[in-house]
């Protein structure tokens, strides 16, 4: 009966040391770039590509020629973010969830894009375990507590 609780104890920090976590790696502000950017066309074009392991409050700086900025999701092909440029944009965006992504220039003139990841969370599936293994563990807890005192 010890061994259960402790583990069910166990079970019940984890998800505090989970947060914690999140809460510290949060707070490094991460970049990718600056990278060039040519406008893609018919022919092609250059893209960046990046990756983030959480869902991210996020910054783009771009400097250079005037058109339109995407921001994709590689598999899904959802887009995250579109803004006209007219010689440079710095804007907040939201990274929705953890994965990768390209960045698309369609317009005149090269641009040159640095992103900023300002804030990372756990995205909604990570919170999701997290709370439901907290308050599954809390109320087993309880339970097995409670069922010893009242012997």
């Amino acid at each position: 009966m010890r061994l259960l609780t402790a583990i069910i104890t166990f079970f019940l920090l984890l998800p505090a040391a989970m947060v914690i976590q999140y809460y510290e790696y949060s707070r490094e502000i991460k970049s990718v770039g600056p990278y060039p950017l040519l406008p893609s066309g018919k022919e092609g074009g250059h893209l960046i590509t990046f990756s983030t392991p959480t869902q991210s409050l996020a910054e783009i700086e771009c400097t250079g020629g005037s058109g339109s900025l995407e921001i994709v999701d590689i598999f899904s092909g959802e887009r995250v973010f579109s803004a006209l440029i007219h010689g440079q944009i710095s804007e907040e965006l939201v990274i929705p969830h953890e994965g990768s992504y390209y960045v698309a220039y369609f317009g005149n003139g090269s641009l040159s894009c640095v992103i900023r990841f300002k804030e990372n969370y756990p995205t909604e599936s990570v919170q999701n375990a997290i709370y439901t293994t907290g308050t599954v563990s809390a109320l087993v807890l309880a339970i097995l507590l409670w069922r010893r005192w009242r012997r």
